[in-house]
């Protein structure tokens, strides 16, 4: 059983935590002497944690500056986050809609082969969130909707045009296969007030979408392309490079 430190969810005390392995999940239990026991999920899959693990460089070099509050002399964690002359706040939120996604590529960050997590939150407490977002001391002024592939949800219009009601400016980032699938989500999504895709988009070369997405999609994307400027939402292409792989893509996405 490993160990670590964690708070009382109610008093904030710092509190020795035991790390536990259960139904392929990774939980934190730790006991309060004022408030008792307390359990909660830290990690949706072991697999994941334990892979995630081999790459915590924190491990092997332990001198980095810290992130302390300039006003705080207290120790972790009650001295992390933003020090008192930090300007900048949320410029784009980000919002993962869902871990759900209709490729596999091998590079991707956001899920794990073999180990799809199920995660995907309902419409009304995405709706909370942008809530509190619009609440928020300055306002980020765009909300980026990531996951996963975004368009896989259903009610993803609904979610467009709550935040546009808000006032924000909103984001999609996307693969684009449902569009170029079915092109009048294209214009649903304008008409729900979506005004920027961030399209996957890895090079011209047929070949490169095959090595990095398994599949050959590059008549797709410039379907997507195509659709977008029809109902003049902004696109930005999204490449993710890989040296050796496509990194001579670089010059004729630009030109593109």
């Amino acid at each position: 059983m490993k160990k670590t430190d964690s708070i009382c969810p109610v008093c904030l005390r710092k509190l020795k935590t035991d790390i536990i392995f259960e139904d392929d999940k990774v939980f934190l239990r730790k006991n309060c002497e004022h408030h008792g026991e307390f359990k909660a999920l830290n990690w949706q899959s072991t697999k994941v944690y334990n892979f995630v693990e081999k790459f915590d460089y924190f491990r092997y070099f332990m001198n980095f500056h810290r992130n302390v509050r300039a006003s705080d002399s207290e120790e972790c964690p009650y001295a992390c986050g933003l020090c008192s002359e930090h300007l900048s706040k949320t410029v784009i939120a980000v919002i993962d809609l869902t871990k759900r996604c209709d490729l596999h590529c091998p590079i991707c960050f956001a899920s794990f082969p073999e180990n799809e997590l199920n995660y995907q939150p309902s419409k009304q407490k995405i709706f909370k969130m942008l809530s509190f977002l619009n609440k928020l001391d300055p306002r980020p002024p765009a909300v980026l909707f990531s996951g996963g592939e975004p368009l896989l949800r259903e009610d993803l219009c609904e979610i467009v045009r709550f935040a546009h009601d808000l006032g924000f400016l909103t984001i999609l980032a996307t693969n684009g296969l449902k569009i170029a699938q079915n092109p009048d989500l294209a214009a649903k999504l304008k008409k729900s007030g979506l005004n920027v895709v961030y399209l996957q988009f890895d090079g011209l070369d047929r070949s490169i979408n095959e090595k990095l997405r398994g599949k050959r999609l590059i008549d797709e994307k410039l379907k997507v392309i195509q659709l977008c400027r029809k109902y003049d939402i902004e696109i930005i292409l999204v490449p993710t490079l890989i040296r050796g792989v496509n990194d001579d893509q670089i010059g004729k996405i630009v030109r593109f």
